[in-house]
């Protein structure tokens, strides 16, 4: 905690996440038929303009949850000579998350009784080398219940 000059109240000070989102790999999201990319602690994405960086990213936010509209028929990859999207098409985002420490290292184990053990339950799976790891699938598919395509997300292992 810090002081703040003026007012003397503590101020909390930004703690690590605990988490580190090491891969992502999106196929038929508007124009990205297929991506596959490690994450660093620092991962810069270049491209010319309308190449895909934005929609990258908007993917990552589809697979967390966190995206600021509804997505729908428009963010499926609509091949060359298409005048519409096919409804047995979807858009399938995978997104690798491992457990990190205070400086963003990532380690073997999620911490027995964090906010993590608790959020991801039995999603949380073991590779080979018996490390920890989530993997999350957001998929976007046509739902005929519903009538509109909709976003489904699962824990999905993938080591």
């Amino acid at each position: 905690m810090t002081d703040s000059p003026d007012t003397k109240t503590k101020q909390p000070e930004s703690a690590p996440s605990g988490l580190k989102f090491v891969a992502v790999r999106v196929s038929n999201f508007r124009g990205l038929k297929f991506v596959d990319v490690a994450l660093d602690h620092i991962t810069v994405i270049l491209g010319a303009n309308n190449a895909g960086k934005s929609s990258f990213l908007e993917a990552l936010c589809v697979a967390i949850g966190a995206q600021r509209r509804i997505v729908g028929k428009d963010d499926i990859n609509l091949v060359a000579g298409e005048v519409d999207v096919p409804r047995d098409r979807k858009a399938i985002i995978d997104l690798l998350i491992r457990p990190a420490n205070d400086a963003g290292n990532v380690i073997a184990t999620f911490p027995e009784g964090s906010y993590w053990t608790e959020l991801f339950g039995n999603g949380i799976s073991q590779d080979e080398d018996f490390a920890d790891f989530v993997g999350i699938r957001a998929t976007l598919a046509w739902s005929l219940a519903q009538g509109e395509y909709r976003v489904e997300r699962t824990a999905s292992p993938r080591g």
